[in-house]
Parts: C-alpha cells; structure tokens; sequence
C-alpha cells in the first residue's frame, strides 16, 4: 500500500469515527482545513464557540508567539510561519489514477464534508 493509499483509507476511518462518536451521543465537531486556511478567524471562533471557550487573538496569531519561535508541528507545519493560504491553490501532485483511488475510498465523506468530486 503506497502513501496516498493509507493517506485516503486513514482519513475515511477517521470520518467513520466521528459518525460513531456521534451516534454515541459524543459532542463532535468537524473543521476542514480549507476552512482554517481560507477563513482562519471566522472558523477558529466557531471552534471557540462549540467549546465554550472565551476567543483570544492568540488563537489565530499563534505564530507570533515566542514559545513557537522554531518549532515544527506536526505535518511539517512550522510554529513561526502564519497559515500559508496559497496551500489551497496549489497542485497537489497526484496523478489522475491517485486521485480515483482518493474518490473511490473516500467519497462518501468528501461528499458529506463538501469535497469537490469529480
């Protein structure tokens, strides 16, 4: 099983979870990334909000705080840079036989989170 592979069936299973959790009678939230990236403030309060927590600027400046000065999250994502938009533009790379196999695993939830499917 190649990278896109497990990347695909990882992310079905997750999906599948949040629909037990919530079966489960488990409060669940689900965010897109795209959404975090196109509309970072509006989408983080509404996190905020589902958590009943009180919104801080920081959550969304949290690259200008000190104690990430050189950190590496996970994914590769670095602590001192602020959400990279042009991410949502790019060319991902995968081949059209990937991207089937990304369809085929995935679809329902693409459908059901607004995934673009072709």
């Amino acid at each position: 099983m190649n990278d896109v592979q497990v990347g695909a069936y990882v992310w079905a299973r997750k999906c599948q979870a949040l629909e037990v959790f919530q079966a489960a009678g488990l409060r669940v939230y689900p965010v897109r990334y795209e959404d975090i990236l196109g509309q970072p403030e509006a989408t983080m309060r509404s996190v905020m909000s589902f958590l009943d927590l009180e919104w801080e600027d920081q959550v969304i400046q949290y690259h200008n705080q000190r104690r990430n000065q050189g950190r590496v999250l996970a994914g590769g994502t670095r602590g001192s840079s602020a959400l990279n938009k042009s991410r949502l533009e790019s060319d991902t790379g995968l081949s059209d036989e990937e991207i089937l196999l990304i369809h085929d695993v995935c679809h329902p939830w693409m459908r059901k989170y607004q995934y673009e499917i072709n």
